[in-house]
């Protein structure tokens, strides 16, 4: 045997070597898989209550372990509940404590916040406040009911999965059998309603109160017309509204569509019924309760209901007051004070109170005070450092009105029956102090600590 036979000889013992060495490898890397899917099977097995969360398709089981449990000892219902502040990061929201733009540090609030809305939760309170951020100087508080109340459990709040999914503009999905949860984000379905309606040459329409109706079922779109009309998620028009009209906004609270055509808006429902025929110049709901709507046309204002029907005659120059400066009363509705009344002003610009609780024989809402007010409130304060505006005392049902006589304003606080309670008061207004509130009047130049002199004199107990 010469050299080169002996080299080639050696060179294949080297390459059966490195073959050998690979096919061990590979067999240990196999025996390593199977024992690494025997022992999950094993787990799953043993512990047939572990899910895998997904958001958007990505896993984070870390949320998992942020949830609060508590079971009914009544019916054994166990119930889970999830931090508020804790999980806003995981939906693209921020958190601070208190309510928006007052009551900082409150433990007892708490809001969450994207570019497009404001959510607001209270301890043991079953509504949530929602809010335009860009739209805060109107005051416009959209109210969802939800079926269980926020809970306050070690310094932090809780909220049902329900006030998750309306909180957040949230899907929840779960799968028993292959113990999964998958939550989708408002912006995963509107990608996939976007892609979904391209062919038809249409889109989403870009109002973020639009965008929601996706929630519920219904797709509003937009043609290359600019023409509105609305969607199934199943991409079936809805008779009644099909894509024809110059805009339409989706009202969560009614399941309905605010619908405009040719300058006049009305109201249909998501069954492509007419609720309100299209004959005004605008609506806006004001009592989700009561199903009331202000209506204007021709430049007045008035009342109806959700069947048409006349609530407050269309003949006043303006229905709801402006709160925007009255943030440290805790008010959410301009249109209803006190949960029962209705401001209301005349064309001579005299305020006069119309109550929920009542009404008329022609089925109007019954006015109980007179057009004698020059105004709702006092605003003399710079709502500056410590002290603020008073328009209401929520917690009595109380009311601050204006009256004017030749020489100067003075100020009433009136009862939800429209009483008077105190007269020719010079100010009325709120301090803060160690985040408390105190309420003060000013008459005859003294400064009077308001609750303590209802409380002496028997207003209050």
């Amino acid at each position: 045997m010469d050299l080169y036979d002996r080299d080639e000889i050696n060179q294949r013992n080297e390459k059966n070597k490195k073959l050998n060495k690979i096919i061990i490898v590979g067999i240990v890397v196999s025996v390593i898989v199977i024992v690494a899917l025997f022992v999950a099977i094993q787990y799953l097995t043993s512990n047939p209550s572990k899910y895998t969360l997904y958001i958007d398709g990505v896993a984070k089981n870390d949320l998992l372990e942020l949830i609060y449990t508590q079971k009914d000892e009544q019916t054994e219902i166990t119930t889970s509940y999830y931090p508020i502040k804790e999980v806003a990061s995981y939906f693209g929201y921020t958190a601070n404590d208190g309510e928006y733009l007052t009551n900082f540090g409150d433990t007892n609030s708490c809001y969450i916040q994207s570019e497009n809305e404001v959510a607001i939760f209270s301890a043991d309170s079953n509504i949530i406040y929602k809010l335009d951020p860009k739209q805060v100087a109107k005051s416009e508080y959209e109210s969802i009911k939800i079926d269980s109340p926020v809970i306050k459990y070690g310094n932090k709040l809780y909220v049902n999965e329900q006030g998750l999914k309306k909180g957040f503009n949230l899907s929840i999905r779960y799968n028993e059998k292959a113990k999964k949860t998958d939550i989708n984000t408002l912006e995963s379905w509107i990608d996939s309603a976007n892609n979904a309606v391209a062919k038809r040459n249409q889109k989403v329409d870009e109002n973020f109160t639009n965008k929601k109706a996706i929630l519920d079922g219904f797709i509003v779109v937009v043609n290359e017309q600019g023409q509105k009309g609305v969607l199934t998620l199943e991409e079936k028009e809805i008779p009644g509204l099909g894509v024809q009209y110059d805009d339409i906004t989706y009202i969560p609270q009614k399941e309905a569509f605010l619908i405009k055509k040719n300058g006049k808006v009305g109201i249909i429902g998501t069954d492509g019924t007419t609720k309100i025929a299209i004959q005004y110049d605008n609506l806006t709901l004001i009592d989700n309760d009561n199903n009331l709507y202000l209506a204007q046309r021709n430049g007045l204002f008035g009342v109806i209901d959700i069947n048409e029907k006349t609530k407050i005659y269309i003949e006043n120059k303006q229905i709801g007051v402006d709160i925007s400066n009255y943030g440290e009363n805790g008010l959410k509705n301009g249109y209803v004070l006190c949960k029962k009344l209705i401001p209301v002003q005349n064309l001579e610009g005299k305020w006069a109170f119309f109550t929920i609780d009542g009404q008329n024989e022609d089925g109007t809402l019954r006015r109980i005070t007179n057009f004698r007010f020059d105004g709702i409130g006092c605003s003399n304060k710079s709502n500056q450092g410590l002290t603020y505006n008073l328009m209401v005392i929520d917690f009595y049902n109380f009311v601050v009105v204006e009256e004017r006589n030749e020489e100067k304003s003075t100020f009433a606080i009136m009862n939800e029956n429209g009483k008077p309670i105190i007269r020719n008061l010079e100010s009325v207004y709120i301090e803060r102090s160690e985040n408390k509130l105190y309420y003060y009047m000013v008459q005859n130049g003294q400064t009077l600590d308001m609750l303590k002199y209802f409380q002496d004199n028997g207003i209050i107990a």
